[in-house]
């Protein structure tokens, strides 16, 4: 199956964009320079996707 973005010649990309609770951001994808979400279809929080210390960072103030 073909990338409808591809076939249409959008600007987008192929990862997953993950938006970290401290602020940062960063894609699945190495090679991605642009990390505007609207370039990607999939946008998770990391504590959604991966063991990340800014979750665990999070939990402990929420503790505290």
């Amino acid at each position: 199956m073909a990338c409808t973005g591809c076939g249409d010649h959008l600007d987008h990309c192929h990862g997953a964009l993950i938006d970290h609770l401290d602020g940062g951001v960063e894609c699945t994808e190495s090679d991605c320079t642009a990390l505007d979400p609207a370039r990607h279809d999939v946008v998770q929080r990391c504590d959604d996707v991966i063991d990340c210390g800014c979750a665990a960072d999070r939990d402990l103030i929420a503790a505290a």
